[in-house]
């Protein structure tokens, strides 16, 4: 797992299996709908991880997602673009920086 870092296909298939294994197994409505996802220009990369495990719940709490414990990825809602018109979809916990990047 996560043995060819150079091959994006295959560190997207790791991840999958990581967290299906580490977590729970993936259920339909863990992913964001397709529907959503058209609505909203995403890099390819950022489309698969919302569609994959975008709403997946995190724990302990179900109300959280997998990816909003301390530094966390945006919900879908809360994406943005900054100034310079970079798409804003990660925040650290105390707002001292944010990630960004090519909405294409």
């Amino acid at each position: 797992m996560f043995s060819q870092s150079d091959d994006p296909l295959t560190l997207q298939k790791s991840l999958e299996s990581f967290i299906d294994e580490w977590f729970e197994h993936e259920k339909p409505w863990y992913g964001v709908d397709q529907e959503k996802l058209n609505d909203v220009e995403l890099p390819n990369p950022l489309k698969w991880l919302y569609g994959f495990a975008g709403e997946w719940h995190g724990n302990p709490f179900y109300w959280s997602t997998l990816f909003s414990h301390q530094d966390s990825l945006r919900g879908m809602e809360y994406l943005r673009k900054s100034a310079d018109g970079k798409l804003i979809f990660l925040d650290e916990n105390q707002g001292v920086w944010q990630a960004a990047t090519e909405p294409t």
